[in-house]
């Protein structure tokens, strides 16, 4: 049994996808401009580097409507401001208190801009967490060790302590090049990480 179990949030703890943020923001919109501004919001970078922590939401907005005409441009910084609103909780937060109950601490580890901190509330069982660990705080970015490596050095924890939760594989492959075990949990099976953490 590992003493720390680690996070994710989007994808694992809030409902976050790129499919899920076009379909909440541009879904009205035709499928030609649909596809114009997702280049812009993701294919370009800039949602990245945001949530690198370059850039705040004015800056992030700014640079994607440059790339877009001016039509878009409400409904774009709409999505930069506001997309937590878009990310209901998910069914694997009722592990964390279950976790806890056995003694076990738990942290977050996630790819987030600096909005994350006026919108973490949204986190069910937040208070519950041992430690919240954003990648705008740190400008690195998952799956790169290093943001594994300086997660462990802030935390005071043991690579070999510690189990990281993951909805894309990449990431659990950066954690491991880091040391941490990892769960990939693409297929949102609760019951079957539910049995993996023997809960």
């Amino acid at each position: 049994m590992y003493p720390n179990i680690i996070f994710d949030m989007g994808g694992v703890l809030l409902d976050f996808s790129e499919a899920r943020l076009m379909a909440y923001y541009f879904g009205h919109l035709p499928k030609g401009a649909q596809n114009q501004i997702y280049d812009a919001v993701f294919t370009s970078g800039l949602w990245r580097r945001m949530d690198r922590g370059d850039f705040d939401e004015a800056g992030t907005a700014g640079r994607i409507c440059a790339l877009l005409p001016e039509e878009f441009h409400a409904c774009v910084t709409d999505l930069v401001w506001n997309y937590f609103e878009a990310m209901p909780p998910l069914p694997a937060n009722e592990i964390i208190p279950l976790l806890k109950v056995r003694g076990q601490r738990v942290y977050l580890l996630t790819n987030a801009p600096h909005a994350f901190h006026r919108e973490k509330y949204r986190i069910p069982y937040l208070q519950l967490f041992d430690g919240v660990f954003s990648s705008c705080d740190v400008r690195l970015l998952k799956p790169d060790p290093e943001i594994y490596r300086v997660f462990l050095r802030q935390f005071n924890l043991q690579a070999q302590d510690c189990l990281f939760i993951d909805d894309m594989r990449a990431n659990i492959e950066g954690a491991a090049q880091a040391g941490l075990a990892g769960y990939c949990y693409e297929n949102k099976d609760l019951d079957a990480l539910k049995r993996f953490l023997e809960l």
